[in-house]
Formats: C-alpha cells, structure tokens, sequence
C-alpha cells in the first residue's frame, strides 16, 4: 500500500484539483443560465401618499395592506442571491384623480437589474380615494365629576362654537359635532381649560376617523366656580318712643340668606343689611318686610329679595289713667260753654316699664266747641284725647266724650235815659 502511495504525484494531483474547479467556475460564469423562481406573500410598498394629499387634494380610504406571490426572471447567480426582504413591490398613489375605486400597476424593484417580473399584470390593486374638504361643526361641552357641597357651577362657555375639520367627504359625513369633556371635581374657583377636542357621530359614540385630521385640536372651555356661603341678615334699630333695644323682642325670618359668588368677593361678605327700623310708633308690635341688596356679583343661591322682620314690645300690660284735666278750644256765639265731667277715664296698653312713667298729667283731653249744638242745656261732646308722643303705647279706646252744658249770653240791658 505505502508502495502504490509513493507512485502517486501528490503535487500533481492538487495542481489537478485546483485547475478543475477553476475551469468549472470559469465555465458556470460563462454560461450562468436565465432561471425563474417564485416568492411568495412579499408586502406591497404604498408609495406617494403625501403627493397625492398636497397635490391632488385626495386621501386613501380603502386598506393598503396588500401582498403578492410574484414571479421573478433572471440570471442564475442574480435569482439565486434574492429573498424576500431584498425584492420591493411599490404602488405609486401619487396619480390618483378620481374618487371612488382606482386601479394601479404596482412595480417590483430589485438589487438586480437583469431580474425582470415574469407577469406583470398580476400586480394589480384597487385603491378606493376621495377628496380631501374641510369643514366645520357646532362644538359642545360637557361636565363630569361634581363640586364640593360649598361650591356652585355656573353656565360654563366655549371661547369657539365650532370646530374645524379636514378630511375626505365620505367619513366627514359620519361627523355630528365637536366635544370637550371637563371633569369639575377638583375645582374650588373658575377656570378657563384647555380641553382635547373629540369628534362625536350622529348616534353620539366617539369617531376614531383613520383619514380625517383636526384642524382645531384643542379649545378653551371657562368653567364658572363660585363660592356657596350662609350669612346671616342684620338690622339697625333706632330707638324712639321711649324704646329701645332692650324693650322690643326682634324676630327676621329666615335670619340667613344662601349667596353665590366668587370667592374673593363673597369671602369679605359676614352679614346681609336690611336697613333699619325705627321704635317710634309701633304700639305693641310691628310686622314688615325688609329688601336687601346685594353687592354687584353676589346673588342669592333662591329668589328671595326680602326678609319678614317682627318687632314686638316686651312686657305688655294695659293701665288705666283718670284724667281731669278737659280743656275747651274753640268758641261758639252767644253761648257760654263749661264741662261737667269730672274726669276722662283713659286705658294705655304698652310696655310695663315705660307705662311706671307715665302720669294723668301727660294726658290732653280737648272738646272742639264748634262741633256742638248751639242751643242752652247740657249735651254730649266728642273728646279727643292725646298723650307724650315721646311714649310708645296704645291707647284702646278710639271715642271719648264728655257732658257740657250751654248757657245763653244775654244781650246787655238799653241805658235808661237821661232826665
């Protein structure tokens, strides 16, 4: 064996080997047949789409996810170098003039240029475009959340009514308006927001429009907070008639009043004036109603504008006075006139304290002689009767009368004559 391998030129041999495979390499380099092979499910490159919005006004409404088997014709040694990731089919949309359904010619590119598309019209794909309008619609608001027990909403305001939209006619037309959604739960004064705008459809869902673009994307929405505070009403009360503050017992119904303001105004608020009320002739009591203003941007959280106020005198009791001192006024022709009566009994109804004071010296009771018959004898007399106005009370009985008599003047008697 070791004498066959001796016979054997080795150095020949690989110089054999050698020259074999570079005569084979020379010969497939030469000839390198044209061959076909087929790639399946290669993706579809759309091309042109900004061309097409920019320049012709379009947008694409159909799906754009295409993939073809395609056919691929060349040299050998350039098919056999080729894969999938390496071969693109494009569909140039940049041409589309029409609305509705386009048929395009897609194109396959290559590393190589010796590789062709064995059929061409295979690649073939239907784009559904339309054109590009733009268009407003109303813009609406709406709250979520709430505010805390001591704050109130008022009527929230959109800065813009509408909204602008730009897109292809077909979806525009799914579009009822324009919506800003503000929740209103950490709000403790107004605010003006800044809010997304979504696009609300006719059934009143959320559109999520693929083609369509906001011009207006956002809008400012001013959400009116005010402050929600009870205070309570004050009233002056000026003494008079002997009266003060101390005598009366004084009722305001309701005695606080809800208002509604900004913060920083209503905060200065503590109480609510209803003016005043003077002590001086209200007898036992007295029952008004008392308006209020309020300062300029503060309202009453009810329609109320005025408050029941009831004054009533403490202490009441009825005391009883024998006045005799009667005056006449007046005169009454040819008759002499002079009261009978001793004395007028008057009956006061007021407040204990103020009534210790009180005297039959303060009492007139006056009888207007032209107010009775001229004729001789006794007759009956109105009497009216009056006491300090610095006193707050009632007098109870309204008619007094007294008894007077008329006696006649004669005439003088004639001079006698002189003898």
């Amino acid at each position: 064996m070791l004498k066959k391998l001796k016979q054997i030129n080795i150095p020949m041999l690989l110089v054999s080997v050698v020259a074999s495979v570079i005569i084979w390499f020379i010969v497939m380099g030469t000839i390198n047949p044209e061959m076909t092979i087929r790639f399946q499910d290669v993706s579809v490159t759309i091309q042109g789409t900004t061309e097409l919005y920019e320049n012709m006004g379009y947008s694409i409404l159909s799906n754009t996810d295409f993939a073809f088997d395609v056919e691929l014709t060349g040299n050998r040694n350039s098919i056999l170098r080729l894969n999938r990731e390496n071969i693109e089919i494009v569909c140039d949309v940049s041409k589309i003039s029409g609305n509705g359904a386009n048929r395009i010619q897609c194109t396959v590119n290559t590393p190589y240029s010796d590789v062709h598309v064995t059929d061409q019209s295979a690649l073939m794909v239907t784009i559904e475009a339309d054109k590009i309008t733009e268009r407003s619609f109303p813009l609406r608001y709406e709250l979520t959340g709430t505010v805390g027990d001591s704050y109130s909403l008022g009527t929230p305001t959109l800065a813009a009514s509408t909204v602008t939209v730009s897109g292809p006619t077909t979806e525009l037309s799914k579009i009822s308006h324009g919506l800003v959604t503000a929740n209103v739960s950490e709000l403790e004064d107004s605010a003006t927001l800044s809010l997304p705008v979504t696009l609300i459809s006719d059934s009143g869902d959320p559109i999520d429009l693929r083609y369509t673009q906001l011009i207006t994307k956002s809008a400012e929405l001013t959400v009116p907070v005010y402050l929600v505070k009870e205070v309570p009403f004050s009233l002056r009360v000026n003494s008079g008639g002997g009266l003060t503050e101390n005598e009366v017992e004084l009722t305001i119904n309701p005695t606080k009043v809800t208002l509604v303001g900004e913060r920083a105004a209503l905060s200065e608020i503590s109480s609510i004036s209803l003016g005043s009320i003077d002590l001086g002739g209200i007898g036992d009591g007295l029952t008004t109603e008392k308006e209020f203003v309020l300062p300029s941007g503060i309202r009453c959280r009810s329609d109320r504008s005025s408050a029941t106020v009831s004054v009533a005198v403490k202490d009441i009791e009825i005391r009883s006075y024998r006045v005799s001192k009667i005056t006449l006024i007046g005169s009454l022709d040819e008759f002499n006139a002079s009261v009978l009566t001793d004395y007028v009994t008057v009956r006061l109804r007021g407040n204990a304290t103020l009534l210790d004071a009180v005297t039959a010296d303060d009492f007139t009771v006056t009888v207007a002689l032209d107010t009775l018959t001229p004729r001789s004898g006794n007759q009956m007399a109105s009497a009216e009767v009056s006491f300090l106005p610095a006193v707050n009370a009632e007098l109870l009985e309204a008619d007094y009368s007294v008894t007077v008599t008329l006696r006649r003047v004669e005439p003088p008697s004639p001079p006698e004559p002189e003898e």
